[in-house]
Formats: structure tokens, C-alpha cells, sequence
């Protein structure tokens, strides 16, 4: 079983053993996974999708309306820019 250390910066060297099994070279994002006690390492996309589950939510989200509340609140900011307050 590979072991790495935690250098004084918080960074780790992947083993090669590793890095070869996932398929990785230097760039590639990986995303790490929480599951009880435990932390997978997995190859991510490095797009958008690759956040999900990154920030924890106090249940279930309705993304889309999420997205669109933003979308409001951002479009009533940039109106909002040209007026005399």
C-alpha cells in the first residue's frame, strides 16, 4: 500500500502507483470525496460539475431556481447601476 507525506504546505505527492491507476498527469484535477470516515481520490472533469457536493447544503436545492434568483439579483444590480441614488 503507497504512503505519501504531508509536506509543511499541506501538499502530498501522489505515488506513481497511483497517479498510473487513475490515469493522471500533471494538470489533471482531482476531486476529493468525503464518505464517513473515509476520502476517495478521483479523477475530476475540472468543469463546473466537477464542484458538485463540494460545499455542503442544509438539504435538498433546486439548482434552477437557485440559478435564476442569482440571474434576478444580478440583472436588478447592473439596471440598477445607471441611476441616480
Amino acid at each position: 500500500m503507497p504512503i505519501a507525506k504531508i509536506s509543511a504546505k499541506g501538499q502530498v505527492t501522489i505515488p506513481a502507483e497511483i497517479r498510473k491507476f487513475l490515469g493522471v498527469t500533471p494538470g489533471t484535477h482531482l476531486r476529493f470525496v468525503i464518505r464517513g470516515d473515509t476520502v476517495q481520490i478521483e479523477k475530476g472533469s475540472g468543469g463546473i460539475a466537477a464542484l458538485k457536493g463540494s460545499v455542503p447544503v442544509a438539504g435538498e436545492q433546486d439548482f434552477m431556481a437557485v440559478r435564476q434568483h442569482v440571474m434576478g439579483e444580478v440583472a436588478s444590480e447592473i439596471a440598477g447601476e445607471g441611476k441616480d441614488n
